[in-house]
């Protein structure tokens, strides 16, 4: 039978597992933005190829095969172009591939696992353990109450609401990256706009995840607090 410290104690790593998803995600996340701009910028570089009037005049003569000895000038820039895009592009799919099969995956075995958690402590403890009103902490809502995580109907919808928020996000880079946007496009203008909305996540409500990021971070402080009175405690240390 589950007891309210049971609770806390299997659900506490549960949302460190939540936790470390958002922080692992939002790294990936940058680093898909890094290699996505040097896309941008490299697609771009390719209408400077198909205006050689644009050149120096000191490139001039090598903008025609005129010898074996120099050849097409414009040839060779374009297929190095092609070889740095695919390159990039390549790059820029495994870093997103992380971000689908690691991160959302992380996110939803541990949301599944809090949902389990909160029906077995509703057969065990009772609805009443489960629907009590949470406390509040520093102005911020959580689900604590006496030192306990509350496993409450709120907590569980909430991680879920999450989930849903990063699963739509997923969808969306999704298209952007196997239908290769970045790759195609022509102007600048567009591609600032993909790069934008990736870089900004308009499905993730980041004041929504900062609360559970706060929960958190409450119970991480409150179990060093309590390490440091165990280690202060002279009575407790002779044991």
């Amino acid at each position: 039978m589950v007891q309210p410290s049971t609770v806390k104690r299997r659900l506490k790593p549960l949302l460190n597992e939540i936790v470390k998803a958002f922080q692992i995600w939002d790294d990936l996340n940058n680093d898909c933005f890094t290699v996505a701009n040097s896309l941008v910028n490299t697609r771009l570089k390719e209408r400077y190829v198909d205006h050689p009037e644009l050149w120096p005049s000191e490139l001039s003569p090598f903008s025609v095969t005129t010898t074996s000895k120099f050849p097409d000038l414009k040839q060779r820039y374009s297929e190095k172009l092609n070889d740095q895009i695919s390159e990039l592009a390549q790059m820029f799919v495994r870093i997103f591939d992380k971000m689908e099969t690691h991160c959302l995956n992380k996110l939803h075995r541990s949301v599944s696992q809090v949902e389990m958690l909160y029906v077995e402590a509703c057969n065990t403890l009772g609805p009443d353990f489960c629907t009590s009103t949470p406390k509040h902490y520093a102005r911020k809502q959580t689900y604590v109450i006496n030192g306990i995580i509350l496993i409450s109907i709120q907590l569980v919808n909430h991680v879920k609401e999450i989930l849903t928020m990063y699963a739509r996000e997923i969808k969306f880079k999704h298209r952007i990256v196997k239908e290769e946007l970045l790759s195609k496009i022509k102007v600048r203008e567009e591609g600032m706009v993909l790069l934008s909305s990736w870089l900004n996540q308009p499905s993730i409500d980041i004041e929504r995840r900062s609360e559970i990021e706060e929960i958190w971070k409450v119970e991480m402080e409150g179990e060093e607090h309590e390490k440091t009175l165990i280690l202060d405690n002279p009575y407790l240390n002779k044991y």
